[in-house]
């Protein structure tokens, strides 16, 4: 009740050279030496330590380039010590694990680790050098009729890489098939699902890449499963057939140090008459890095582009991209005073000779072109005349702009919002900092959840007056920017920014009563349109009795553009929300009796700065406030329901809070993180 105020194998794993097909870039020669002497791995700044999950590196004494196979009984597991090598789970085969680690340096630079698993029905008492037949490359060795490639930094979920051999095989071996990519924690070596990538896009004009969400993906039925078209794919975790990785050359191992290999792959693909398709259901942990640990000069960069291109475009394509090209690049380089483009074509020149072989071979057995490609995927370059511009989907349009790829850009986190009202459940201003300050921008992976978290409130800039005789209540008026105390404003508000943000959580706070007072409403209503407070009296600053006023919400909705239902053509009186008679209510799906328990364990009674309670009395206070409450778990309900098979539009946890106004900020604050914490216990 309130006052109307507010998972055993051989894990000894061997570098090994590879070869030309499964290798990806080169070295270039003159930095081939290992500046230190010593040819050892160099451990890049968020790897684990030597011997730990996911280390790639030459056993003592063993030179580099060996090799090992592991033949797996059908009933081994990798034991929790050796993530990084797969659950093996699937019957009536073996399945051979190749193991190599890029210790290819170039400037001194480290590459990551690369396993290839090889999945196969070969006779289980076949020895392992028979399988690797003989000494010869990693890649023609391999007897699998499925490649699994995964980057060194990756953790499959149990069953990930036997689900991606047996969408290789159900496809016949003529698609790429890639996993969901969850960010991969490798402090602890576990998956963080909150940030998941599916689709890869390619932007052909400038070769920008990033992620798309599942709802931009063309689905596809093959057989029992569902895929959802990928435009390009993302090299850390990725399935192919033996004879399809043949028959596009594999990964170019003529590109320098890093850049577009990968989508270079991806265009291959398509453009040779096969698919690049998603399985959502396979999941593949990946250590994603916003920033490299080691030197990628921006001509070699360049140079890798240049020879993309070189190889998939017509001539008439190759020439405008060549151009545009040089006009992004016009910087100079310290070392090479002819500039940064001049190099990078010198770079380019250099290994011309190999990537007019490749283009010769792809020109020649492909059976589609980059006109096709761009069609295909809403691109808007290159066009035919005659082909209509089809606007980029959103999530691509969001990152044309965008400077080069990141090595390997991590998934968008999903979002907890915090929505709050009068102080001191605001964000606060300068001189008067809100519970909800510390959350006024975004928290990028709050607390290492994997989740961001920004609060949006309005903004009280100073006290209007006072909420009782006694002048002990402050009063604040309806305050300024979004969210403002208003029924109508807010509302409209609200729906536009949930529908952009798509959080997958919300938690809003309101002004309680006058005390110290953690109240975790379990529900709100939908009341009437005319059982709503509309008016509250206060005394000004100066002793004065002023009345304010507010518009009752809309019946049906906010009448405006972002809300799921809209006002004009209701009933004049009925609830906000139509779809429920008036009065029923929306249940809170919040972690109540833990965030309950742990607030209450964290402030001790007494001296009980904070006491949290859950409030079952059904009366949430009947103003803005509680319609607010009720706002969180609509939109939860709403989303859900309107985008059932959507995770990245699911909205999983929904309430409010009323908070006492006599306790300190930094108490509250505290609450809200205790609050946090437990709320991302039960996100998934």
């Amino acid at each position: 009740m309130h006052v109307p105020a507010q998972h055993s194998l051989d894990p000894a794993v061997r570098a090994h050279e590879p070869g030309q097909r499964l290798g990806r870039a080169q070295p270039d020669p003159v930095h081939e030496a290992d500046p230190g002497g010593e040819g050892r791995m160099v451990q890049g700044q968020d790897d684990r330590p030597p011997g730990g999950p996911g280390e790639l590196a030459p056993e003592p004494g063993e030179a580099a380039g060996a090799e090992l196979a592991v033949v797996a009984a059908l009933d081994q597991r990798v034991e929790p010590d050796q993530p990084h090598l797969a659950q093996i789970d699937r019957p009536v085969q073996e399945v051979r694990i190749l193991a190599r680690a890029e210790a290819r340096r170039e400037g001194g630079a480290e590459r990551a680790a690369r396993v290839v698993v090889a999945g196969n029905r070969q006779d289980p008492h076949r020895q392992p050098a028979e399988l690797l037949g003989g000494g010869d490359r990693g890649d023609r060795s391999a007897c699998g009729e499925a490649l699994v490639f995964l980057d060194g930094h990756c953790n499959p979920e149990p069953g990930a890489v036997t689900r991606l051999v047996e969408d290789v095989e159900g496809l016949k071996g003529r698609a790429v098939v890639t996993p969901a990519a969850a960010g991969l924690d490798v402090r602890r070596w576990r998956n963080t699902p909150a940030q998941t990538g599916h689709g890869y896009f390619l932007n052909l004009e400038q070769f920008h890449c990033g992620w798309l969400p599942l709802s931009e993906l063309r689905a596809v039925e093959e057989g029992p499963r569902r895929f959802y078209e990928s435009p390009a794919l993302i090299g850390c975790a990725f399935a192919i057939g033996r004879e399809l990785y043949e028959d596009l050359w594999g990964f170019d191992p003529h590109m320098r140090l890093w850049g577009v290999e990968d989508l270079d792959l991806a265009l291959k693909c398509w453009l040779m008459g096969s698919r690049i398709l998603h399985d959502p259901d396979t999941v593949v942990g990946h250590r994603f890095r916003d920033s490299f640990d080691y030197a990628v000069p921006v001509e070699y960069f360049v140079a890798n582009q240049l020879r993309m291109a070189r190889k998939h475009f017509t001539h008439g394509v190759w020439a405008d991209w060549v151009d545009r090209c040089r006009q992004r690049h016009p910087g100079r380089l310290a070392e090479h005073p002819e500039g940064a483009w001049a190099r990078a074509w010198e770079l380019f020149e250099g290994r011309r000779a190999s990537a007019e072989q490749e283009r010769a071979h792809l020109h020649a057995r492909r059976v589609r072109d980059e006109f096709w490609y761009a069609e295909r995927f809403g691109l808007t370059w290159p066009r035919l005349h005659s082909s209509p511009a089809v606007a980029a989907p959103a999530g691509q349009r969001a990152l044309l702009l965008q400077p080069s790829p990141s090595p390997s850009p991590p998934p968008k986190r999903r979002l907890v919002l915090l929505f709050g009202y009068w102080p001191p459940t605001d964000i606060g201003v300068d001189a008067r900092h809100g519970m909800l300050w510390k959350w006024r921008t975004v928290q990028e992976n709050d607390k290492n959840s994997g989740y961001d978290v920004l609060a949006i409130t309005p903004t009280f800039k100073s006290r209007v007056g006072w909420s009782d005789a006694a002048k002990t209540i402050p009063y604040w008026g309806k305050g300024e920017g979004q969210l403002m105390v208003n029924y109508r404003a807010s509302s409209k508000d609200f729906w536009a920014i949930t529908q952009e943000r798509l959080p997958i959580a919300i938690m809003s706070f309101s002004r309680g009563n006058n005390d110290k007072s953690w109240e975790i409403e379990a529900a709100a209503r939908n009341l009437k349109q005319l059982d709503w407070i509309k008016s509250l009296q206060y005394l000004d600053n100066d002793g004065v009795l002023r009345t304010e006023t507010w518009d009752p919400p809309y019946a049906g909705g906010s009448a405006d553009a972002f809300s799921p239902y809209k006002g004009p053509g209701t009933i004049a009186g009925d609830p906000p929300d139509r779809t429920k008679a008036a009065a029923p209510k929306r249940d809170s799906n919040l972690p109540m009796t833990a965030i309950r328990d742990t607030v209450n364990a964290a402030f001790p009674n007494p001296p009980g700065n904070v006491v949290a309670a859950i409030d079952n009395t059904g009366d949430v206070g009947s103003f803005v406030s509680e319609y607010m409450a009720y706002h969180v778990a609509w939109y939860r309900d709403y989303i859900n329901a309107k985008f059932p098979d959507d995770p990245a539009k699911k909205c999983q946890r929904a309430g409010n809070v009323h908070v006492g106004i006599k306790g300190a900020v930094a108490d509250a604050e505290k609450a809200v993180d205790i609050q946090l914490t437990e709320l991302f216990k039960v996100l998934t």
